[in-house]
């Protein structure tokens, strides 16, 4: 199983070859994402921070993550506020384009702090900062923006978590999160191939078929020096941005009936809001393929689970849910 990031969609989940590629919010996806415990279906974020563990589970599910597992499960969980202690974490990691074999530069700043306020509530906060730079570059001056500007994809994410336990039989867990994406320099352009052509694309021994120069009409004029299939070097007669928000809340409600029985409530919120100012399809100048111009597109989601969980005290290795 796998878990990555796409330039195009926020997440790809991978289980058993079967992919959830995030076309739309209201799509049904074959891998579930559960964070927490609660599911996040198509509302998902582009960061993961401060976690704990990341399983995966084998579809189908249907015991407790029910419709969108058919592939499996990527179950996470985050790290918990604990009353144990204070503590504070951080991380910072760094890579420069060009330098051994990075292809774009990053940075991404991890930050988080534990505070319990008594023997029975506790607070955590994380958050994480990452900005990404030279996947792709602006070969040509747009209104703003100069000739050779790197694209630049920047992410933030902050979290509170609050644990109270009143009793050892009683836990409520709280959690409200946000996020923010920003691209500012990104187009779906993609090299032409003349099929008919003799000459090799690439390295020796790669396809045979030439670049056809002529659809980019031009190339020189807008200053590209370099074809790639992943658009390296484009350009556009605007720049594009993209910007994505999410709002998440989330509660979890543990009541031990007794030693053998536990009533669990997983209640949750999500709101996303999608939105393009520009955003181009091609490299062509003056005559780009498709865009899309003031495309704003806001989902939420909401959802509840209640079960009830018996697990034999004595033998502590049998839970039958119900819910």
């Amino acid at each position: 199983s796998t878990l990555a990031k796409s330039s195009t969609y926020d997440l790809v989940f991978t289980a058993r070859s079967a992919s959830a590629v995030q076309l739309g919010p209201s799509v049904s996806t074959s891998v579930a994402l559960v964070v927490d415990q609660a599911p996040v279906g198509n509302l998902a974020f582009p960061i993961l921070y401060d976690l704990a563990a990341v399983e995966t589970l084998r579809g189908p599910q249907g015991t407790l993550f029910g419709q969108g597992a058919s592939a499996g499960v990527i179950n996470i969980r985050t790290v918990a506020p604990s009353t144990d202690r204070i503590s504070v974490s951080g991380s910072m990691q760094y890579a420069d384009k060009g330098t051994a074999g990075s292809e774009f530069g990053e940075q991404i700043y991890d930050a988080a702090i534990n505070l319990p306020l008594s023997n029975q509530i506790a607070l955590r906060v994380a958050s994480q900062y990452r900005i990404e730079t030279g996947l792709q570059r602006r070969m040509n001056a747009v209104p703003g923006k100069p000739a050779g500007t790197d694209n630049e994809i920047s992410d933030f994410g902050i979290r509170g978590k609050l644990l109270i336990e009143p009793t050892t039989m009683f836990r409520i867990n709280l959690s409200a999160e946000y996020g923010k994406r920003e691209e500012d320099g990104q187009t779906f352009g993609g090299i032409a191939i003349r099929p008919n052509s003799t000459t090799p694309l690439g390295p020796p021994g790669s396809t045979v078929g030439d670049l056809a120069a002529a659809a980019y009409l031009n190339p020189a004029t807008c200053g590209v020096t370099k074809f790639s299939l992943r658009a390296e070097q484009y350009c556009e007669e605007g720049a594009s941005y993209i910007e994505t928000e999410i709002l998440a809340f989330s509660g979890r409600i543990d009541i031990d009936l007794n030693d053998d029985i536990t009533l669990t409530s997983v209640s949750s919120y999500r709101d996303r809001k999608y939105s393009i100012l520009r955003r181009e399809f091609s490299r062509l100048v003056t005559a780009p393929a498709a865009r899309n111009e003031r495309y704003d597109e806001n989902s939420d989601g909401f959802s509840q689970e209640l079960r009830i969980s018996w697990t034999p005290a004595k033998t502590g290795t049998l839970m039958l849910p119900l819910g």
